[in-house]
């Protein structure tokens, strides 16, 4: 008579065990992975989705950034922008900007321009206060507006503050700087300008600012 304990009967039980223990470690790896997949395909999306909510909101700063570089190159003609809404609190102070530099030594002003040696702000008459003007925040007394719809909903989706920040001006200098490219130039004028752009009813923004130039050309180096 075989015993309940025989050799044959516990090793048959040892198999069905391992087999289970194997069977359960190698469903624990599978829903590891899938739940790694199912990680890396969400990051993925939220990524692509951040990166296309990034690449319109800079467009939007670019194609403001033209508006603006065009506005520049054609300053000595029209001060009027191709696209966008001047300001209203300061109409005028958009083409103060354009030919007066932001700080010079005279006609003098009671606002002295910090950290830039005896000179005086020169803006003052037509725009807003010197930090204001010259506020690295371009939300803050912007020069020119521009908004952009959703083309999906024709909805308003962006607004993009254009502002010039700082402008050496030399006009009819006897020698003009060496960024001018010229000797006695008749005008010269070197501006820097921030743009931000800012989804609707959202965090995304984004910043572009760049340095342009415009002279007469006379006498090129």
């Amino acid at each position: 008579m075989n015993s309940p304990f025989s050799p044959e009967k516990t090793l048959k039980l040892d198999d069905k065990g391992f087999i289970l223990v194997i069977t359960m470690i190698l469903s624990l790896v599978a829903l590891a992975l899938s739940g790694a997949m199912l990680f890396m395909a969400t990051v993925g999306t939220k990524i692509a989705g951040g990166m296309q909510s990034y690449t319109s909101t800079v467009s939007a700063a670019r194609g403001a950034s033209d508006v603006a570089m065009n506005l520049l190159k054609n300053s000595m003609s029209s001060t009027t922008p191709d696209y966008g809404t001047a300001s209203t609190a300061f109409p005028s102070c958009l083409a103060t900007k354009l030919t007066t530099a932001t700080c010079a030594t005279g006609p003098s002003t009671t606002t002295s321009c910090g950290g830039v040696g005896t000179t005086y702000y020169q803006w003052g008459a037509t725009c807003d206060t010197y930090t204001n003007a010259t506020s690295t925040n371009a939300a803050t007394s912007p020069d020119l507006t521009t908004t952009y719809n959703d083309a999906r909903t024709g909805t308003q989706a962006y607004t993009v503050y254009t502002k010039i920040l700082n402008t050496q001006a030399n006009v009819g200098a006897a020698v003009a700087p060496a960024a001018c490219n010229c000797t006695a130039c008749t005008y010269c004028y070197v501006y820097t300008v921030l743009i931000q752009s800012q989804k609707i009813n959202s965090n995304e923004n984004s910043l572009v600012t760049f340095t342009y130039m415009i002279y007469d050309g006379n006498n090129i180096e």
